[in-house]
């Protein structure tokens, strides 16, 4: 992976920086509260509630539900934030997490992002992203 640039570093810091906001957010449109804890449980909740209000996702909730969803894929399966660099990718300048799967290996990036996105275009059933983080362990 490329280093950052310097806009790159600035989101991926500003992004992080968010976290309780973006909890915050969370917790006020969809009523599921991650300060305390990011695990499976609270995703599939969240997903529960998503997929009847759908049409409340819009580019705003973006980022907050990114964040949620990678931080349950970082305490289920490790890693971390970083920002996609790779020009050809559909991930780039977005939020990705990379050195997943605490075993040494390398990995494919995830991006919660592009997850989203194929729900919003009902590419992807919304009850899965539990089960895809499941089945990375």
């Amino acid at each position: 992976m490329a280093k950052l640039n310097k806009k790159q570093e600035l989101f991926l810091i500003e992004f992080i920086q968010n976290r309780n906001e973006f909890i915050e957010i969370i917790k006020e449109k969809y009523h599921i509260d991650f300060s305390k804890d990011f695990s499976l449980k609270q995703l599939e909740n969240l997903e529960k509630v998503l997929v009847n209000k759908r049409q409340t996702i819009n580019n705003d909730m973006l980022n907050p539900l990114c964040f949620v969803i990678g931080e349950v894929i970082i305490k289920e399966l490790g890693g971390n934030w970083t920002i996609g660099t790779v020009k050809k990718d559909s991930a780039y300048n977005l939020p990705i997490i990379l050195n997943w799967g605490n075993d040494g290996k390398d990995h494919i990036r995830l991006c919660p992002i592009e997850w989203i996105e194929l729900f919003l275009e009902n590419s992807l059933r919304l009850e899965v992203f539990s089960k895809m983080i499941l089945q990375f362990k």
